[in-house]
Order: C-alpha cells, then sequence, then structure tokens
C-alpha cells in the first residue's frame, strides 16, 4: 500500500493528483462533497457479461479556500461482446461561505496550455477553473468580485457592439433590476446593456447583488464592468444532483 506524502504532489500519465498524495482535508472534502451529490462510487454488474462503473479523480485544489477540482467518470458495457462507452464530467466543487457547491466546468483541466497538468500546481488548476467559469484572462481573475456563479469583472473601457437587453427592467425609481440564476438579485443605478453574448452584460454605475436566499454576502461595484453568469457544463442524469453556488 502506497504511503501518503504530505506536500508532494504526484500525477497519474492522465494529469490526475494521485490519492496517496492528496491532503486529508481534500481527501475528506471530496467524500463530503460527492455524498451531498449523491454520487455512488464503484462496480456493479456481471465481469464477463454486463457491468457499470463510477469513479472519481482530483485534479486540483486549494486547502485554504476548501476548494477542489473532481473528475467523476462512467463507464458502462452492456454486452459482453460490445464496447465500453466513457463519460467524464469535470466539477469545480467545495465550500463558499459555508455552504457546498458543485459547478460543472465547461472545459476539461487536462485541455490547460501553458505546459499543461504536469506544470500546474493544484492551487493552478482551480485557478484556471475559476477563469474557464467566469470566462477571463487568468491575469484579471484577481479583480473578479463573486457571488456565488454570479460575478462582476471589472473593465476600464466600454466595449464595443453593446445593444438594449430585455432582460433587465427599468423600475420608477430609474434603476434597472433583474433576477439571475432565480436566486440573485442585481440592481443597476446608470446603465446596463448586452454584450450580444449569454449571460454577459456590459454596466456602467453603481451596482449591487443581493442572494434573496441570503448563503452569500451581497456584493457591490461603482464604475465600467461586466456582469457575468458562471459558465457550466451540461449535467450527466448519473451524476447525482448538483449543489447549488
Amino acid at each position: 500500500m502506497l504511503q501518503k506524502v504530505e506536500g508532494a504532489v504526484i500525477r497519474d500519465r492522465f494529469g490526475a493528483i494521485r490519492s496517496s498524495t492528496l491532503p486529508q482535508s481534500i481527501e475528506d472534502l471530496t467524500t463530503s462533497i460527492l455524498t451531498q451529490m449523491e454520487v455512488s462510487t464503484g462496480i456493479v454488474g456481471e465481469a464477463d457479461k454486463w457491468w457499470e462503473s463510477v469513479n472519481y479523480d482530483v485534479y486540483g485544489y486549494d486547502v485554504d479556500r476548501n476548494l477542489v477540482v473532481i473528475q467523476l467518470r462512467r463507464a458502462v458495457r452492456k454486452r459482453s461482446w460490445s464496447y465500453q462507452s466513457v463519460q467524464k464530467q469535470y466539477f469545480l466543487a467545495g465550500l463558499d461561505e459555508g455552504q457546498a457547491f458543485s459547478h460543472p466546468l465547461p472545459s476539461s483541466p487536462r485541455r490547460m496550455g501553458g505546459g499543461g497538468l504536469d506544470e500546474t500546481t493544484p492551487e493552478g488548476v482551480v485557478k484556471w477553473s475559476e477563469a474557464k467559469i467566469f470566462g477571463v484572462p487568468l491575469q484579471k481573475l484577481p479583480t473578479v468580485i463573486r457571488q456565488g456563479d454570479i460575478a462582476i469583472v471589472p473593465l476600464s473601457r466600454k466595449p464595443s457592439s453593446l445593444q438594449p437587453d430585455a432582460e433587465f427592467v427599468q423600475l420608477p425609481t430609474g434603476v434597472w433590476q433583474g433576477n439571475l440564476r432565480n436566486s440573485h438579485i442585481v440592481t443597476v443605478d446608470g446603465e446596463i446593456l448586452s454584450t450580444g453574448n449569454a449571460g454577459r452584460w456590459y454596466v456602467e454605475g453603481d451596482v449591487e447583488i443581493v442572494h434573496d436566499k441570503q448563503e452569500h454576502r451581497a456584493i457591490s461595484y461603482s464604475g465600467k464592468g461586466l456582469i457575468v453568469v458562471g459558465q457550466r457544463d451540461g449535467l450527466y442524469s448519473w451524476v447525482g444532483r448538483p449543489l447549488g453556488d
């Protein structure tokens, strides 16, 4: 049996971090997340006839922030003579303001550039995942103001090709208001326009976002920026239930 070596990160040939080198806190966090997602791992069936297996690997983590990047993998063989089919789903998961969440990533960490996973720290994979979710360059990630999977991205200038947006309504007071993901109430005292890309709006003025379930603190911003709804992949039916973020 491999001994756990805290601090040393060893990846397998697919880029997954070997479980023997995972910090215990990350193992515990991953187990907790999968349990809350109601994911059943293991194999069922008859080896010489049919079988289905579900397992997981960790590709990145941040101990201090209680975040982990997980790959769920399902392999199915329906008949003894058929080929197996494989499906994979990647998540950024963990705790955000004490709330468990699992966000399906729009892209696989195995497609990372800049040297790939072998040249990237576990924390770097988490940052790459966050940048993919909000559609920003890595160097701009520290400026992002988050509320769960909704964010404000500060801008220095107004983009081109903007157009009026029907998702936000102007109240009698003159401010604009919209409800994103049925829980994030956005109020804009100023200008709000569609960028033409789904889930992205240009704002200029004073912005406040309040989470109506009270699971996240309110955030605010003044100036030019983008309101961004985090990109997420579709969820396979076998994955279990998503955790809200």
